[in-house]
């Protein structure tokens, strides 16, 4: 089995394609069908890859540099709106959100 570094980049990526398989989802972070919302997908990603026993501490971390660096791109494309408010508001479709994720892998990859 292949290790794929967990980053910012593979992270949001990550969270691109588990959407693209299971679905996109407003006002939850997951569904009972097991669609997911843009911070229920990055946390669902993270969740995945971290093995069993790892530091809350690093694990946390994942988490909130990956919504930082989401955050960051919404803002780029919309002023002062949060990320959950884009996904439940602004967001009119999957490959919306999908679009969104990779903007914000690619628009920090560097």
């Amino acid at each position: 089995m292949q290790t794929i570094q967990l980053t910012v980049h593979t992270t949001l990526f990550g969270a691109a394609q588990l959407i693209r398989l299971r679905g996109w989802a407003k006002h939850t972070m997951q569904t009972a069908l097991g669609a997911l919302c843009l911070r229920g997908a990055i946390r669902r990603y993270i969740a995945e890859a971290f093995p069993a026993g790892t530091d809350a501490v690093e694990y946390t971390n994942a988490i909130e540099d990956a919504e930082q660096r989401l955050q960051e791109h919404v803002h780029t494309l919309h002023d002062r709106i949060h990320m959950t408010v884009w996904n439940d508001t602004v967001c009119l479709s999957q490959e919306d959100a999908i679009a969104m994720l990779e903007g914000a892998a690619l628009q920090h990859a560097a």
